[in-house]
């Protein structure tokens, strides 16, 4: 124990910087970053001289049929040998089969949510709030001392031009970003063509944050929302400050952070919808100087990405789910991304059976369509069906969709005893090509896909 209380005073002790020796003192103390480098200075990396002599070696090609052929034919350490030096593996059309092959059967049942980004068809936090009345495990932090962070999310419908037009408000427990968007009342009110929209990728280069005297109008009218619903822990010293001051501005509120459930936010939304006009018409000239707050108003945008929840599990939860998910009658615009994974899942086919009539029309006993569009869609009769099935294989058919708008698969593949499942070879150079908006399908008519008039059904 004396031990221990002698070694707890000494370390308690207070040290006289002077007495530290000569030798040992620096009145210009040395980089960390630059003291770290010195001390490898002279300690050579194996791995660099690897990857050094890897790429002073030559490269020459050598065909995979060819190590196939020396590997099957029992020459092992040949087809090894042949991979001792710098290889450029190259594939050839006995193991290469372009992806548009009638041969090839994807299996894309794996499907996986990615992205969903949602806007506010009003004023309003209408995209943020589930559609229930009581939601005892949703939480929403509310951050503004962080917003300035950029909306940076391209490919994406908006419905408005992004720039300089949108602050970052917060985020739910799940991980949904939320921001306030103002948009142009009558612009954005009005019902416009999908082709008259704003490209998805119009000023995404630019900065998509308000100014920073547009940010303190809007975190001062939010903290009057506050005050509005009765949230004891936000104050307000001035309702109208001079956001050009610093001192002022600082010192008329205390909103920053904020952690609210599900009865605040609906009371958040009701504050923001029924007090925006009047505490926009209430405020000094400064705050309306440039027509911004008059002419705009506060909607919801939100975004989230890397659920990775897979998607076609059990079609009535995921409904329910998906309907109490938020109003989406009060969503504008919704863009989603799905993950595919097709990994294992790509193998040849040896022949495409029809699947036999009789079955498709007793599990599809609500009608079988030629489009998902409701608005749109025909309802095909069975002589319209059977030409579909007994066109050859090779044909690029139309596809045929259930009541509920999913995909019937019409043939079904027959896969030879040693059959072996193809990767996919991604061109890096071409990747951004998958992130590009797919161009317009092919036409395709077949001759019985129109309905006649007369066999036009429900």
């Amino acid at each position: 124990m004396s031990a221990s209380n002698t070694t707890t005073t000494a370390l308690n002790t207070a040290f006289d910087i002077a007495l530290v020796p000569e030798s040992l003192s620096s009145e210009d103390p040395g980089e960390q970053r630059d003291v770290y480098l010195s001390a490898l200075a002279g300690a050579s990396d194996p791995r660099d001289v690897a990857v050094r002599a890897f790429h002073d070696a030559r490269c020459t090609d050598i065909d995979l049929a060819h190590l196939q052929t020396t590997f099957e034919a029992g020459n092992k350490n040949a087809a090894l040998r042949l991979l001792r030096n710098r290889r450029k593996v190259t594939c050839g059309p006995r193991h290469v089969i372009d992806i548009d092959s009638q041969h090839m059967h994807w299996d894309t049942d794996a499907n996986y949510l990615d992205m969903l980004v949602c806007i506010g068809r009003d004023i309003g936090l209408a995209p943020l709030i589930p559609r229930l009345d009581s939601h005892h495990n949703f939480s929403f932090r509310v951050e503004l001392g962080k917003s300035h962070r950029v909306f940076t999310t391209k490919h994406v419908t908006l419905g408005f031009d992004r720039q300089g037009s949108m602050m970052w408000i917060g985020r739910t427990g799940p991980g949904e970003d939320a921001w306030l968007a103002f948009v142009d009342r009558t612009s954005f009110l009005e019902d416009i063509d999908e082709g008259a929209l704003p490209s998805p990728n119009a000023n995404s280069s630019q900065t998509t944050c308000l100014a920073q005297d547009q940010q303190r109008q809007v975190k001062m009218f939010l903290a009057h929302c506050f005050l509005y619903i009765g949230y004891r822990d936000v104050t307000i010293t001035k309702q109208y400050p001079d956001v050009d001051n610093e001192m002022e501005y600082k010192s008329a509120t205390n909103i920053l952070y904020l952690d609210l459930n599900f009865e605040l936010i609906k009371a958040l939304d009701n504050a923001i919808v029924t007090q925006y006009d009047s505490w926009v018409e209430a405020s000094p000239p400064s705050y309306r100087a440039n027509d911004f707050l008059s002419s705009r108003m506060p909607i919801c945008v939100t975004s989230r990405f890397g659920q990775n929840h897979k998607l076609g599990v059990s079609t009535v939860h995921e409904e329910q789910t998906w309907n109490n998910d938020r109003d989406w009658s009060c969503i504008r615009f919704v863009n989603v991304a799905i993950a595919t994974h097709v990994s294992g899942r790509i193998q040849r086919v040896n022949q495409w059976h029809p699947t036999n009539i009789d079955n498709l029309v007793e599990v599809y006993a609500e009608g079988i369509f030629d489009s998902p569009d409701v608005k749109s869609r025909n309802k095909l009769t069975r002589r319209q069906i059977q030409a579909i099935l007994d066109a050859p294989a090779g044909d690029i058919l139309p596809c045929l969709y259930s009541n509920r708008g999913y995909v019937i698969d019409t043939h079904d593949p027959e896969f030879g005893p040693m059959t072996q499942p193809y990767g996919v070879l991604v061109k890096a150079s071409r990747l951004q090509q998958a992130f590009a908006p797919l161009p317009p399908p092919p036409v395709v008519t077949h001759p019985l896909q129109v309905n006649d008039p007369r066999e036009r059904g429900g």
